[in-house]
């Protein structure tokens, strides 16, 4: 196998960087729930110092981190052509937290939470359409029953929180 040139490696290490969450995603014990604590912290030091003041803020988060969560893991995926979905790879867990987290703000801790067990609850069952997300190939079937769980654990936790008195 050919060296990798210096600009090679660089492009390879922000990919590694990117996938793992930050290096979350290298924990030896449960990496998907690491890599979710790791983006619920990065979220909450964001929203407590009002970086991101609204929901509309934190859903540009979400899309984004799926975007760049995409282009990362396919670049990967394309170093590694024999894994499919390796669970190191976690910047899946983080855009699924962040739009788990849209409805919620850095002073509700019932409902940040109830935001986390609810996303790991349907990332873990993937019930319904999430399984379904997960069939996909490549990249995308990696980022996106997170995504779909995310985006449906937001949505109940909406729901709850217009119930809730």
């Amino acid at each position: 196998m050919p060296a990798m040139s210096i600009s090679q490696r660089v492009k390879s290490s922000i990919v590694d960087f990117i996938v793992t969450g930050g290096g979350s995603g290298l924990s030896p014990i449960s990496p998907g729930t690491v890599g979710s604590v790791a983006a619920l912290i990065f979220w909450y030091i964001l929203s407590s110092s009002k970086v991101l003041f609204s929901p509309s803020a934190i859903i540009l988060l979400a899309v984004t981190t799926s975007a760049i969560g995409v282009a990362a893991t396919h670049l990967h995926l394309l170093r590694h052509p024999t894994i499919k979905d390796p669970g190191y790879i976690v910047i899946d867990e983080w855009a699924g937290m962040f739009f788990a987290l849209t409805a919620v703000e850095s002073d509700q801790p019932f409902f940040i939470v109830l935001a986390f067990a609810l996303f790991r609850l349907l990332d873990i069952t993937k019930p319904w359409i999430i399984g379904r997300a997960e069939r996909c190939n490549g990249a995308l079937g990696v980022m996106l029953d997170d995504i779909v769980a995310g985006i449906l654990a937001g949505a109940i936790v909406a729901g709850t929180k217009l119930l809730l008195p």
